[in-house]
């Protein structure tokens, strides 16, 4: 998707000069542009200071931390009853879908139920340039998923923070830690200390339809304006988002308002489920009103995985990093022991075609490799040294 600018994330920030890393790095910021077009810009939605930015830039990176829960399953299947039955009956929103037999809510009642699984999420980090101090790197909207304190928000909402804090509607402050974090669907899950909290009712986006009504409900430009509501519709499903060089999302788009600060919160339907996770918004002058949710049909497998095993199992990786060229993909690093290294793939090679189908970009090589699992072989077509040679590679797992 040429038509747009994504930025990392959208209050005041502009980055410049990152440099490229798949494996530890800040994703880069890409900006794809038409000439002779003014184009509008995506942003994701967290809250994040200008400081942040020069930290950022100047390397400070995501602290990962690893627990190992028990094993428990997350119910992401539809609800039953999931309303209250004691809803208004004026409102033109309550009433029985006869076809599944569960209560659709007036907003005020959604509202009342959702608002309470919705938290804060404040990102800090410790500078070294500022004498150790602890800097604001923004702050973003999280889900309460279990009541033991699992908490699902986006990757991009804790990015680079070392000291995050989650704060419940109560206004009761936690030190979370990160289970797990995946960039390539801007998922994270957290976890904080306490138990017997309000959960969030995960409902079935593969359900959701263009034009329904849908609330979006989180933190917009932080914790002054905790738990707000916005309503809208469903402005259309599957909707595909280039995010990066590396990533492509679909997603869902409505026209609730979604501000800095809202992403990790919820889009949430009549039945009081959430059915997605909102995390960006197109900004442009002229522009109002398209903003974009992951569904939660996609999120919760990755969901699962992220807690099970800190990362998301099955995920095949070629292990290179790269940057796109009007050739091919010119390869800026290899990863140690991946199939890339073992095939003798190395920096300043440019990868021309995967399994015969000419590449220009990491996003077109990723979507051939992503059809494939770990110990299946791709052939990738390098130029190297005025030369194009055929190398096969083996898929390890991305982990």
């Amino acid at each position: 998707m040429d038509d747009y600018t994504w930025y990392e994330d959208d209050y005041q920030k502009e980055v410049n000069n990152q440099s490229f890393n798949q494996e530890e790095k800040p994703q880069e910021v890409i900006i794809y542009e038409k000439k002779k077009e003014k184009k509008p810009k995506i942003w994701l939605a967290a809250v994040s200071s200008a400081v942040a930015t020069s930290l950022l830039c100047t390397g400070i990176f995501a602290a990962f931390f690893y627990n190992n829960p028990e094993k428990s399953q997350i119910n992401y299947s539809v609800a039953w009853n999931s309303g209250d039955e004691s809803s208004s009956e004026s409102s033109t929103l309550t009433g029985v879908d006869p076809a599944i037999g569960r209560v659709q809510m007036n907003f005020v009642d959604i509202a009342e139920k959702v608002g309470p699984c919705i938290v804060g999420i404040v990102n800090k980090a410790t500078s070294a340039y500022y004498y150790n101090q602890q800097i604001n790197l923004g702050s973003g909207s999280g889900i309460i998923i279990r009541q033991d304190g699992y908490i699902l928000t986006n990757a991009h909402v804790i990015e680079g923070g070392t000291d995050i804090t989650v704060i419940l509607n109560t206004q009761k402050e936690y030190t979370a830690t990160v289970i797990g974090k995946d960039t390539t669907t801007d998922l994270a899950v957290l976890k904080i200390d306490e138990t017997n909290l309000p959960t969030a009712v995960i409902g079935d986006s593969t359900k959701v339809k263009v034009g329904e009504p849908a609330l979006a409900i989180g933190n917009p430009l932080g914790q002054e304006l905790a738990g707000t509501v916005t309503g809208g519709y469903i402005s259309a499903v599957n909707r595909s988002i280039q995010i990066d060089r590396n990533t492509q999302l679909t997603l869902l788009q409505t026209d609730a308002a979604i501000n800095p600060g809202n992403s990790g919160g919820a889009l949430v339907n009549t039945y009081g489920e959430v059915i997605g996770i909102t995390n960006a918004k197109i900004n442009a002058e002229g522009v109002e009103g398209i903003g974009f949710a992951i569904p939660t049909s996609e999120a919760m497998p990755v969901v699962e995985n992220l807690i099970e095993y800190g990362y998301v199992k099955g995920r095949p990786m070629i292990g290179i990093s790269g940057s796109d060229t009007r050739f091919g993909i010119y390869v800026e690093a290899v990863s140690p022991d991946s199939g890339a290294e073992k095939a003798g793939i190395t920096v300043g090679d440019i990868i021309i075609k995967a399994n015969g189908t000419a590449v220009k970009t990491v996003a077109e090589l990723n979507k051939i490799k992503d059809q494939y699992k770990p110990g299946d072989q791709m052939t990738l077509t390098i130029f190297r040294n005025q030369e194009i040679i055929d190398v096969t590679v083996t898929l390890s797992e991305a982990n």
